[in-house]
């Protein structure tokens, strides 16, 4: 799969992850509605700005065509990488983008 996805998408870590926002916002929205996550889970926007902002965070986006169609958010702390959370929308999913 990683072979096959590397060809279809690029992917890069995120500078500055606050940066990711928008489209992090827009992927988000869709894992709401595959996954019909509700309740607490389904964080605010506000909330997602504050997490990218966090000490150690590290965002990674894969793009395909330009677009963003999957992104990843870890926490980085000393040499020890904790996954958060990861979305993709139909062309991410598509392309096996995460």
């Amino acid at each position: 799969y990683v072979k096959w996805s590397a060809r279809r998408v690029r992917v890069e870590v995120v500078e500055s992850p606050l940066d990711l926002l928008d489209d992090w916002w827009r992927l988000y929205q869709h894992l709401i509605e595959r996954h019909q996550i509700g309740g607490i889970r389904s964080f605010s926007k506000e909330s997602f700005a504050g997490q990218l902002q966090l000490p150690g965070m590290v965002a990674l986006r894969a793009q395909a065509e330009g677009q963003t169609v999957a992104a990843h958010l870890w926490l980085a702390m000393g040499n020890v990488a904790y996954s958060h959370l990861a979305c993709a929308d139909e062309v991410g999913y598509k392309t096996s983008a995460a």
